[in-house]
């Protein structure tokens, strides 16, 4: 709609010009077509900035990056063992995070399932 009008608009141009101008209206029409219709492939090409044209943003490219971030960011962070059930003896076992970050607590206790003294 909008780039119609423009050139129904570039069209009637020289006429309106024409009077004022004479031959110079010419160069004024080519220059202002050459401004208003470069107005109009910008604003085209900056519509949908993310897709798979040439000038078009990667979005593959930034997903994978703040994805890479992420898992690398959850990585560094410290993971205790998630599961230390009840075992069938129905001894009290602590809470895996008390249990996995105590430094009397064996290796085996976290990583193994073993019981708790």
């Amino acid at each position: 709609m909008l780039a119609s009008t423009v050139w129904i608009y570039l069209f009637f141009l020289p006429f309106q010009l024409v009077d004022l101008f004479g031959w110079y209206s010419i160069p004024g029409v080519g220059i202002a077509a050459f401004i208003y219709l470069g107005l109009i492939a910008a604003g085209e090409e900056i519509e949908q900035p993310f897709g798979y044209d040439e000038n078009d943003l990667d979005l593959d490219f930034f997903c994978r990056a703040i994805i890479h971030a992420d898992i690398e960011r959850i990585k560094r962070l410290p993971c205790p063992n998630a599961y230390l059930g009840a075992h069938h003896e129905g001894e009290q076992v602590r809470a895996a995070h008390d249990a996995a970050t105590d430094v009397r607590t064996r290796i085996d206790v976290v990583f193994g399932g073993g019981r708790v003294s």
